[in-house]
């Protein structure tokens, strides 16, 4: 919600570069606790995560500016359906019959979304999947996938706090880098803490904290990255409500029904 809110009146790179800024800020005081010494494949999959991370958020942040919440909360939900494909495939984690229909019944309540979301921008449904911002949310969706089991394998031999303290790192460098190479540099981040300085900064917050006890979860040999994935997904229903109420989207019963349903599938991929 605060990030739509803030897309309604900034530049998606304006916001982008002062959310990571606050970011890296906010964790300077981990410094003493950072893993700093670090092996060839801790760097090599700490440079992976970094480009992909940069190119899925800021496609996913470009689609976010355009589409209603509700879709885009929607679309993120499928992350967990990869996550499990590369799960199985990469990290060799299981596959259960319960857990293949709730991955259909997943599937089938985002085309209901993606269905509603054609209907406002009044194409057709074949139409509308061949729109840029579906594309890019789709493709955001598979680098997130596959960077979560990039997180799991460099989980194994660094420390959460490392970790987070890492990616804010490389997430700032690369949009300060962005910002001052293809758009206004200096001037875009002032705007940006201008316009919306206060809202990304709380954002900001949340965010650290979350992707610390996202971290700490992986960081837990016996989890399965798919299990942990979906339940940071939970929060559907929510946003619904509150996309309807606060940003006036519409057909909010039909995306409420969606959305119980795609909870539905996503508890079946938990057990």
């Amino acid at each position: 919600m605060i990030k739509k809110t803030c897309l309604a009146k900034e530049k998606e790179i304006q916001f982008l570069t002062v959310f990571y800024l606050f970011s890296l800020l906010l964790v300077l005081p981990l410094i003493p606790y950072v893993k700093w010494q670090l092996s060839h494949l801790e760097a090599f999959l700490l440079a992976v995560i970094g480009v992909l991370a940069l190119v899925a958020v800021y496609l996913f942040t470009v689609a976010m500016k355009k589409l209603e919440l509700s879709y885009i909360k929607s679309m993120e939900n499928l992350t967990p359906i990869f996550v499990l494909i590369f799960s199985v495939l990469v990290l060799g984690e299981g596959l259960t019959g319960k857990q293949l229909v709730g991955l259909l019944i997943v599937v089938g309540s985002a085309l209901v979304f993606m269905n509603k979301e054609a209907k406002i921008f009044h194409v057709s449904f074949t139409k509308f999947l061949q729109s840029r911002y579906v594309i890019y949310v789709i493709v955001a969706v598979l680098i997130g996938a596959f960077t979560v089991i990039l997180d799991r394998i460099l989980l194994r031999t660094m420390d959460p706090l490392s970790l987070l303290f890492w990616g804010r790192l490389i997430m700032a460098s690369g949009f300060i880098g962005l910002v001052f190479s293809g758009f206004n540099g200096l001037h875009d981040i002032k705007a940006g803490i201008k316009i919306s300085g206060w809202l990304i900064l709380v954002y900001a917050v949340m965010h650290v904290a979350m992707v610390y006890t996202y971290n700490l979860a992986m960081f837990d040999p016996t989890a399965i990255s798919s299990i942990v994935v979906t339940i940071r997904r939970l929060g559907l229903i929510l946003v619904v409500i509150f996309s309807a109420r606060i940003l006036h989207e519409r057909s909010m019963w039909e995306k409420l029904a969606a959305s119980v349903a795609m909870i539905g599938g996503l508890y079946l991929m938990l057990v």
